[in-house]
Protein backbone atom coordinates (compact mmCIF):
# COMPACT_ATOMS: atom_id res chain seq x y z
CA UNK A 1 0.00 0.00 0.00
CA UNK A 2 2.92 2.44 1.10
CA UNK A 3 4.39 2.18 -2.55
CA UNK A 4 1.15 2.31 -3.76
CA UNK A 5 0.51 5.89 -2.39
CA UNK A 6 4.33 7.00 -3.25
CA UNK A 7 3.36 5.63 -6.91
CA UNK A 8 0.40 7.69 -7.34
CA UNK A 9 2.05 10.94 -5.56
CA UNK A 10 5.03 11.01 -7.97
CA UNK A 11 2.56 10.18 -10.86
CA UNK A 12 0.53 13.17 -9.88
CA UNK A 13 3.94 15.31 -9.53
CA UNK A 14 5.30 14.23 -12.75
CA UNK A 15 2.08 14.81 -14.80
CA UNK A 16 1.41 18.03 -13.45
CA UNK A 17 1.83 20.08 -16.61
CA UNK A 18 -0.47 18.11 -18.17
CA UNK A 19 -3.60 17.79 -15.60
CA UNK A 20 -6.44 20.57 -15.17
CA UNK A 21 -7.33 21.94 -12.07
CA UNK A 22 -10.37 19.85 -11.73
CA UNK A 23 -8.11 17.20 -13.00
CA UNK A 24 -5.73 18.16 -9.78
CA UNK A 25 -8.25 18.26 -7.62
CA UNK A 26 -9.79 15.02 -8.10
CA UNK A 27 -6.23 13.53 -7.97
CA UNK A 28 -5.64 15.37 -4.61
CA UNK A 29 -8.83 14.13 -3.07
CA UNK A 30 -7.20 10.49 -3.65
CA UNK A 31 -4.37 11.16 -0.90
CA UNK A 32 -4.77 9.89 2.50
CA UNK A 33 -1.39 11.11 3.63
CA UNK A 34 -1.16 14.47 3.06
CA UNK A 35 2.50 14.70 5.44
CA UNK A 36 3.78 12.30 3.30
CA UNK A 37 2.82 13.69 0.24
CA UNK A 38 4.58 16.74 1.09
CA UNK A 39 7.79 14.83 1.79
CA UNK A 40 7.76 13.27 -1.64
CA UNK A 41 7.17 16.65 -3.22
CA UNK A 42 10.66 17.59 -0.83
CA UNK A 43 12.54 14.55 -2.43
CA UNK A 44 11.36 15.30 -5.81
CA UNK A 45 12.26 18.88 -5.74
CA UNK A 46 15.72 18.00 -4.42
CA UNK A 47 16.19 15.49 -6.68
CA UNK A 48 15.25 18.05 -9.87
CA UNK A 49 17.66 20.58 -8.37
CA UNK A 50 20.37 17.95 -8.32
CA UNK A 51 19.93 17.06 -11.91
CA UNK A 52 19.64 20.92 -12.88
CA UNK A 53 22.94 21.79 -11.06
CA UNK A 54 25.31 18.42 -11.93
CA UNK A 55 23.19 17.55 -15.53
CA UNK A 56 23.22 13.72 -14.56
CA UNK A 57 21.20 11.41 -12.35
CA UNK A 58 23.76 9.57 -9.75
CA UNK A 59 22.32 10.92 -6.52
CA UNK A 60 18.94 10.59 -7.32
CA UNK A 61 16.40 9.28 -5.04
CA UNK A 62 14.17 8.75 -7.65
CA UNK A 63 16.55 6.62 -10.36
CA UNK A 64 14.11 5.23 -11.66
CA UNK A 65 12.37 8.35 -12.42
CA UNK A 66 15.76 10.13 -14.16
CA UNK A 67 14.03 10.89 -16.90
CA UNK A 68 10.60 12.77 -16.00
CA UNK A 69 13.25 14.15 -13.45
CA UNK A 70 15.45 15.62 -16.70
CA UNK A 71 12.46 16.60 -18.01
CA UNK A 72 11.17 18.69 -15.14
CA UNK A 73 14.70 20.10 -14.59
CA UNK A 74 15.14 21.36 -18.06
CA UNK A 75 11.66 22.85 -18.17
CA UNK A 76 12.12 24.80 -14.81
CA UNK A 77 14.58 27.89 -14.14
CA UNK A 78 15.93 27.50 -10.60
CA UNK A 79 14.22 30.66 -9.54
CA UNK A 80 10.79 28.47 -10.22
CA UNK A 81 11.97 25.71 -8.21
CA UNK A 82 13.29 28.02 -5.09
CA UNK A 83 9.44 29.25 -5.49
CA UNK A 84 7.84 25.36 -6.05
CA UNK A 85 10.51 24.34 -2.81
CA UNK A 86 9.10 27.29 -0.88
CA UNK A 87 5.69 26.62 -1.84
CA UNK A 88 5.77 23.08 0.58
CA UNK A 89 7.05 24.72 3.13
CA UNK A 90 4.23 27.21 2.82
CA UNK A 91 1.66 23.96 2.63
CA UNK A 92 3.31 22.09 5.73
CA UNK A 93 2.98 25.65 7.72
CA UNK A 94 -0.96 26.03 6.31
CA UNK A 95 -1.59 22.40 7.50
CA UNK A 96 -0.01 22.42 11.22
CA UNK A 97 -2.63 25.80 10.94
CA UNK A 98 -5.81 24.22 10.07
CA UNK A 99 -6.23 25.69 7.17
CA UNK A 100 -8.31 23.78 4.46
CA UNK A 101 -5.77 20.38 3.25
CA UNK A 102 -7.26 20.70 -0.15
CA UNK A 103 -7.10 24.57 -0.49
CA UNK A 104 -3.06 24.49 0.58
CA UNK A 105 -2.10 21.38 -1.26
CA UNK A 106 -3.92 22.90 -4.63
CA UNK A 107 -2.03 26.14 -4.24
CA UNK A 108 1.28 24.26 -3.82
CA UNK A 109 0.65 22.04 -7.08
CA UNK A 110 -0.24 24.93 -8.93
CA UNK A 111 3.79 26.57 -8.26
CA UNK A 112 5.00 23.26 -9.33
CA UNK A 113 3.08 24.16 -12.22
CA UNK A 114 5.19 27.51 -12.51
CA UNK A 115 7.86 27.63 -15.31
CA UNK A 116 9.80 30.75 -15.07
Amino acid sequence: EASERRSKALSLIKDVDDLTLAQIQAELKDIPDRKEFLDLVTLWLRDVLMYKSTGNGKRLVFKNEEHAIEVYAKTRSFEALNRATEAVFTANSQLNSNVTPEVALELLILKLKDRV
